[in-house]
């Protein structure tokens, strides 16, 4: 049994015996000091999709259980200005990324052998920032299974345990639906289907871990409208705050209310949810 906290220790090392890491922060790498030995950082991101499965009563010891998590990463390589987009190392990357991948999905348990199973997904990406310098990441995203408890979870991730379920009644008498979304959700994705005569009288979208994605944006609305809800302008994904809008508009037959993420360029976190009176 191991707990989330040691898989990420294990995991930023084997990151380091792949990848030449600078520094563990959240920022991007330092100005450029050396044309030929570019400055990196890498980037440890919320573990997310968290589930557990196979509980056992613990007769007052830790209840294991066999957990799945997702360990988003992102390393990133800042190149000088001097630079041609040609120029970046994009293929030697693209090939050193394949490299790692294969050794998470056949040999993690090289990296802890408490894994009982493993995937993982990446893929390069390429920005320039204002002052024309380039950024070269890697973003990866590793999916384990192991057996841990509860309380690690909880400690090391802040799980809770199952979700409640996603509707409430509001000071007012209506029924709020709640429903969480992350960065990484398909687009749109349907928040509530609204009957036929419903009313939604207000729409709140809470940012609690901010976008990180350049020109990253949301907006809620319908198949037909997709800012019938909430405009791109009426909410600023990169600022954790709550948004509202009271557009009191009733639908005359079933309709799915769909809220439509937009990341952005390079984008490795974003999440809130989204909370409609009806």
């Amino acid at each position: 049994m191991t707990s989330p906290s040691q898989i990420q220790t294990d995991l930023r090392k084997f990151f380091e015996s792949q990848l030449r890491i600078d520094e563990w922060g959240l920022n991007t790498p330092d100005n450029v000091e050396d044309l030929v030995t570019p400055r990196s950082i890498g980037r440890e991101e919320p573990a997310t999709d968290i589930s557990t499965s196979g509980f056992f009563a613990g007769m007052g010891s830790p209840s294991p259980v066999i957990a799945r998590v997702t360990f988003p990463y992102m390393i990133i390589f800042r190149f000088s200005a001097a630079y041609q987009y040609e120029q970046l190392p994009r293929s030697e990357a693209q090939n050193r990324l394949l490299k790692m991948l294969a050794v998470i999905r056949t040999d993690y348990y090289c990296i802890n052998d408490e894994i009982e199973a493993a995937t993982a997904t990446g893929q390069i990406l390429t920005a320039q920032e204002k002052n024309k310098d380039w950024l070269l990441a890697y973003k990866i995203s590793v999916t384990t299974s192991f057996q841990t408890d509860l309380e690690d979870l909880e400690q090391d991730l802040g799980y809770m345990g199952p979700k409640a379920p996603p509707s409430l009644e509001t000071a007012d008498g209506n029924t709020g639906i709640k429903i969480p979304f992350s960065y990484g959700d398909a687009s749109p994705k349907t928040i509530y289907v609204a009957g036929a005569g419903q009313t939604i009288v207000t729409a709140n979208v809470i940012i609690q871990v901010p976008f990180n994605g350049l020109n990253c944006a949301l907006e809620l609305g319908d198949a037909e409208m997709s800012d019938r809800l909430m405009r791109s302008d009426q909410v600023v994904p990169e600022f954790p705050a709550e948004y509202e809008t009271n557009p009191g508009y009733t639908y005359s037959q079933s309709t799915p209310i769909l809220l439509s993420i937009y990341p952005g360029l390079g984008c490795s976190q974003g999440s809130g949810f989204v909370l409609i009176e009806v």
